[in-house]
């Protein structure tokens, strides 16, 4: 409020883009951060995913009050409006990145090497990278991206990693608007 996100400052759009280029990155390298617990001896999936639904909390207060709407209004109705996928699926997204970064990068480094030594191995591992990959591809119908193929379906010349995102942010925005025509 105090950089002119109230009603004499910024149009709606601005500040809702300014929270996305400011604000959501830092939210995610936190969601990152704190999600850590999930890698490690002492696992506990309940609180890693408090953790994120905190922050989607958070996100969600934050948008309310830049739209100036009530504290009542549910939060898939908030990401309607403002644009933007549940923390929970952005970090999917980023993963996914990351993942298509570093296959379509140098074959020699260290990380490519550790994620086929442990895709070889996905049966062993519980946890890690390899596995939230796995995990993802599966959920989104998009098993052709963890193998490294490009489906019949789409021109080769195109990225499919973005039909991938393309289908994730489809399938919040119908479950939103299932929910907000549900109230």
């Amino acid at each position: 409020r105090r950089h002119g996100f109230n009603k004499n400052g910024f149009r709606i759009k601005s500040s809702i883009r300014l929270y996305k280029l400011l604000v959501r990155p830092i939210l995610e390298f936190s969601a990152q951060s704190l999600t850590y617990a999930f890698y490690c001896q002492s696992f506990n999936a309940q609180e890693s995913s408090s953790n994120i639904k905190k922050l989607e909390h958070l996100q969600t207060q934050v948008f309310k009050t830049l739209i100036n709407c009530p504290r009542s209004t549910s939060p898939a109705i908030v990401r309607l409006f403002c644009g933007t996928e549940p923390l929970a699926r952005r970090l999917d997204i980023l993963k996914l990145r990351y993942f298509w970064k570093m296959v379509n990068g140098p074959a020699d480094i260290i990380t490519l090497k550790t994620f086929k030594y442990r895709k070889e191995r996905l049966l062993e591992f519980s946890k890690g990278f390899a596995r939230d990959i796995f995990n993802i591809c599966t959920r989104y119908n998009a098993i052709h991206l963890w193998h490294g193929e490009v489906p019949s379906r789409l021109n080769p010349l195109l990225n499919p990693l973005k039909h991938v995102v393309r289908i994730i942010i489809s399938q919040n925005l119908r479950k939103d608007l299932d929910i907000g025509r549900a109230r």
